[in-house]
């Protein structure tokens, strides 16, 4: 009997520590260059297309963890005048869309590290700050998502997102 119970305790020890275990890979899975998060300001990000919505004119379908807040950016756009403002002679605007985020605290945070933490990069070199950071929460999801808008040269192209400032920050590709 005790061989039995033993042996019971064993097995379930086995598979506790493999569902752990197999936690843990999944948490930490390797991004697609090969890094693998080491902090909570790391990026997870999923590349899959996700389903547009109809405020931008080009579809960027992509999705990120970072800092512990999910963002799925929807589409973009690039305009010279935004919100009643027209963009500076040489200049234009690329606003970002994404998703709400899932709660108010969520929200706050973003507007906090954003305009440092998430760079838009043109051309390989050339690195923009937000001009401005629109977060909205889970509850305000029906009607408005979040964007990151960003002043750029007008002839600026092959943008990326840039997650975090210090060396191996992800960056994901966008399509325009």
């Amino acid at each position: 009997m005790k061989g039995r119970l033993a042996l019971i305790i064993l097995i379930i020890l086995i598979v506790l520590v493999g569902a752990g275990i197999g936690w843990w890979f999944l948490k930490i899975k390797p991004s697609d260059n090969g890094n693998k998060p080491s902090n909570t300001n790391s990026a997870n990000v999923d590349t899959t297309n996700t389903t547009p919505v109809s405020l931008g004119a080009l579809v960027v379908g992509r999705m990120a963890n970072y800092r512990e807040v999910n963002f799925n950016f929807t589409t973009a756009s690039i305009e010279p005048e935004y919100n009643g403002q027209t963009a500076p002679e040489g200049k234009t605007y690329v606003i970002i869309y994404y998703s709400p985020v899932q709660t108010a605290d969520q929200n706050a945070a973003v507007i906090n590290w954003a305009s440092t933490d998430i760079m838009l990069k043109a051309d390989g070199d050339r690195s923009y700050a937000p001009k401005q950071v629109k977060a909205v929460t889970a509850a305000e999801s029906q009607t408005d998502e979040g964007y990151l808008w960003y002043e750029v040269d007008a002839a600026a192209a092959n943008f990326s997102l840039q997650f975090g400032q210090e060396e191996g920050a992800y960056v994901i590709k966008l399509n325009f």
